[in-house]
Parts: C-alpha cells; sequence; structure tokens
C-alpha cells in the first residue's frame, strides 16, 4: 500500500510540474487558467494522498480549501471572460 500511494504521489508531483510549465508557457490566457485548474485539481489530489498515508486530518481541510478556492476562481474567470448578457460581439 506504501509503495502506491508513493507512485501516486510521485505522479501528482509530475503532473504539477507539467501544469506549471504550460501555467508560465501559455499560449493564451484560456490555457492559463485550464493550467491553473488542472494544477489546483492535482493539487487536491496529492493533499488527499498526503492525508491518508501521513494520517494527518489537517490536510483534508487544506484539500477542501484548494478545491474550494479553484471553483472560485474558475467561476470569477468566466464571468470576466464572457460578455455581458444581451451585449453581442
Amino acid at each position: 500500500m506504501t509503495h502506491a500511494l508513493a507512485a501516486a504521489a510521485l505522479a501528482c508531483v509530475v503532473l504539477i510540474v507539467a501544469g506549471a510549465f504550460r501555467t508560465v508557457r501559455g499560449p493564451s490566457g484560456h490555457d492559463r487558467v485550464l493550467a491553473v485548474q488542472f494544477v489546483s485539481t492535482v493539487g487536491v489530489g496529492l493533499a488527499l494522498i498526503a492525508a491518508f498515508w501521513l494520517r494527518a486530518r489537517v490536510l483534508l481541510d487544506l484539500a477542501l480549501l484548494l478545491a474550494l478556492t479553484a471553483a472560485v476562481v474558475a467561476m470569477a474567470f468566466v464571468s470576466g471572460a464572457a460578455p455581458p448578457a444581451g451585449e453581442d460581439e
């Protein structure tokens, strides 16, 4: 079980690095926001793996906080990127 958790944590770290690279590289703002959402989702998974592995309940709270923050950021981006209702572009 410990080897499986270590492998999953390592995979999450690799995915976070790949997502961080895409966040920096772009090419557009939409791609960057999607990469940040991806990194935060994988971060939630990594926090849950660490909480289970270390038996640290505080990491469950961290995972919940990260998930909620990512949802709010996504909603803020979508509301800022969309044209106002009733207005054609």
